[in-house]
């Protein structure tokens, strides 16, 4: 497949991409990815010094980035996709990020802000006892909202302002932080046919130390009217 090069005028799409892969909980890899699917398989990235995998076509280029913890990483793209542009992107970030997060630690808050607040939806990151460490922008403008959520600061627990949606958000977040069970997905009904799409998964090790990421949470805007019977639906994790 012809994979379609990344004009300049694609920054914001990578940035997303970037944001998206930041949040993933695989760490580094999740990068890799996200940069694959805006610039095509060939996309690589390994610590300096290793050996990538062979790629499909002679026409790449490999560019060095500095991460943060991570020391020096070597990202191999397509020549077509303007590795002068690329090299804008915070690409060492979001692989410190991305691994900082996997890991259980908070990263500086300036960076997730660059990272996450361009992303369209709310992105909240949760220590073991369900407090806010982050909210992006859109998460943010929910919280300030009090139609969803009631309002809350970093510090404070995230919680739904209904009763029953904040029953099962309860459970699910328990589920995770207490029961190690996996990523979860469902709807959360809201008044007048507003409705969020909950992604909840964990993120570092259960013994962490306090202060520690240990949920990640994205919550994203469903514009059309659902049967309250949504509201405790879940779907396999995805």
């Amino acid at each position: 497949m012809t994979h379609t090069p990344c004009p300049a005028g694609h920054r914001a799409a990578l940035m997303l991409r970037l944001g998206e892969a930041v949040l993933e909980g695989t760490g580094w890899q999740a990068v890799a990815r996200g940069l694959a699917a805006e610039l095509g398989p060939d996309v690589g990235i390994a610590p300096a010094g290793d050996r990538l995998p062979p790629p499909r076509r002679a026409d790449t280029v490999a560019m060095s980035v500095e991460t943060p913890d991570l020391g020096t990483w070597t990202i191999r793209v397509p020549a077509d996709a303007d590795p002068g542009h690329l090299a804008t992107l915070p690409l060492g970030e979001a692989l410190g990020l991305a691994t900082r997060i996997a890991e259980g630690r908070l990263p500086p808050r300036p960076d997730l802000e660059r990272l996450l607040d361009p992303l369209p939806y709310a992105a909240l990151l949760l220590d073991a006892r369900g407090r806010i460490l982050f909210a992006n922008a859109a998460g943010e403008d929910i919280l300030s909202s009090r139609r969803l959520f009631r309002p809350a600061a970093p510090g404070r627990p995230l919680s739904p302002a209904e009763r029953r949606a904040g029953e099962r958000f309860d459970a699910a977040l328990a589920a995770i932080l207490l029961d190690g069970a996996p990523e979860t997905r469902w709807i959360m009904a809201g008044p007048e046919g507003t409705h969020l799409a909950v992604h909840m998964r964990p993120a570092g090790p259960p013994a962490a130390p306090a202060g520690a990421v240990r949920a990640v949470v994205t919550l994203r805007a469903i514009g059309a009217t659902l049967p309250s019977a949504a509201e405790s639906a879940t779907t396999a994790a995805g």
